[in-house]
């Protein structure tokens, strides 16, 4: 069956721009690409626990500075309220630097990696993303993250629809999406 663009929903605009073979986790993927401008990957999944130290060491080599573009982006023109709400939050950079103008808490399906940081953990949940937001009740948060999130999400509408539940009327989401224009070099995989 030939991929469906998430944003448009419609397949008959959708072209294969790349096919992958990520060798951490012996499978093949596809980058798609829509008319609307939407390019997406299928299968869509959340990275594993090996593919996330594989990219950790290799980020490890790299890191500097902690206040990434996205990070200064946001503080540049931060949202007002008090709750904020980080999904995937990784290895919790980003929540300590919000905790000091919020109420910050982040969730990711392995924030053992916060602990492995350095970071304490406080205000970080290891919890998948879609089970945390059904168990919150609505209008709870007044800022919700999603920095280079929302491309694993199998359901992207589904997981929008949560966050708009969750966030309380007037309040603010910030999402960044990986480059189409990156190269594939700086990814774990190689070009099939």
């Amino acid at each position: 069956m030939w991929p469906f663009c998430p944003s448009c929903v419609v397949d008959t605009r959708v072209i294969t721009v790349e096919r992958h073979y990520d060798a951490v986790e012996n499978t093949h993927y596809a980058v798609h690409g829509c008319r609307c401008g939407l390019s997406f990957s299928t299968p869509s999944r959340q990275p594993s626990q090996r593919w996330r130290e594989v990219c950790e060491a290799g980020r490890e080599e790299r890191r500097g500075d902690p206040l990434d573009w996205r990070y200064d982006q946001f503080f540049s023109h931060p949202p007002a309220g008090t709750w904020l709400l980080d999904l995937g939050c990784g290895d919790g950079t980003f929540v300590r630097l919000a905790a000091a103008r919020y109420m910050a808490v982040g969730v990711d399906n392995d924030a053992r990696v916060a602990r492995t940081r350095g970071f304490d953990g406080h205000g970080i949940v290891n919890a998948d993303i879609h089970e945390y937001l059904l168990g919150i009740g609505d209008d709870y948060f007044d800022v919700v993250t999603l920095f280079d999130v929302l491309e694993h999400a199998e359901d992207p509408a589904l997981l929008l629809e949560r966050v708009k539940r969750v966030l309380r009327v007037g309040g603010h989401v910030a999402i960044t999406l990986p480059n189409a224009d990156r190269s594939p070099a700086a990814e774990p995989s190689v070009l099939a």
